[in-house]
């Protein structure tokens, strides 16, 4: 088997796009026809506390709520470019050092890899 083109290989363009669509504009139509009778059970399952119901009612009429994602700013990832590290006290160089994982990590993924697959070494 090879790679690379074959006059022919592959999905043929457009036809399974053209099944979706249809697809889509056909239960887009029928949900339409049926939405009163479709609705009237969703609400009656929530009347009779199912959550799933209740829920799905809500996120339809006014949308899912907002989820709050919580940063603490103990290690933010701070752009470097604009710092003046001359300036700063031993305190402030020490909040932008590397833990010696994050240090690790890094050195796996920039330094150049050597023959044997080992990275090289850096000097301190």
């Amino acid at each position: 088997m090879r790679g690379g083109y074959r006059a022919g290989a592959g999905r043929k363009k457009g036809f399974a796009a053209k099944n979706a669509e249809e697809a889509r504009k056909y239960l887009s139509q029928r949900v339409a026809e049926e939405m009163g009778p479709i609705a009237d059970a969703l609400i009656q399952r929530a009347m009779t506390g199912d959550i799933r119901a209740i829920h799905e009612l809500l996120d339809r009429a006014w949308g899912r709520p907002t989820q709050a994602i919580q940063i603490t700013p103990e290690r933010l990832p701070v752009p470097i470019m604009g710092l003046r590290f001359e300036n700063m006290s031993d305190e402030d160089l020490h909040q932008y050092a590397l833990t010696d994982d994050e240090r690790a990590v890094l050195e796996r993924r920039l330094l150049p890899k050597t023959k044997a697959g080992n990275t090289l070494p850096v000097a301190d």
